[in-house]
C-alpha cells in the first residue's frame, strides 16, 4: 500500500477508531501500536486471561 493511501485511510478514521488504534495512547498511530496488539495476541494465545486494558496497565485486574 502506498504511503499516500495509508495516510488517506488514517485520516478517514472516526475519533473512536483513532482512539482504539492508538493502543499506547501517545497520540499517534504507528507500527508500535500494531506490535503491541500482536504481543497481546501472543499473550492470549498462550493462555493469558487479562483484558488488553489490564495487560497494558490502564486498568487493574479484578479478582
Amino acid at each position: 500500500m502506498k504511503l499516500r493511501k495509508i495516510i488517506a485511510v488514517a485520516m478517514a478514521l472516526t475519533d473512536a477508531e483513532k482512539n482504539a488504534a492508538d493502543v499506547n495512547k501517545d497520540g499517534n498511530i504507528y507500527s508500535k501500536d500494531a506490535s503491541t496488539v500482536l504481543q497481546y495476541y501472543a499473550y492470549t494465545s498462550t493462555g493469558g486471561k487479562d483484558t488488553i486494558e489490564v495487560y497494558l496497565g490502564y486498568e487493574t485486574a479484578s479478582v
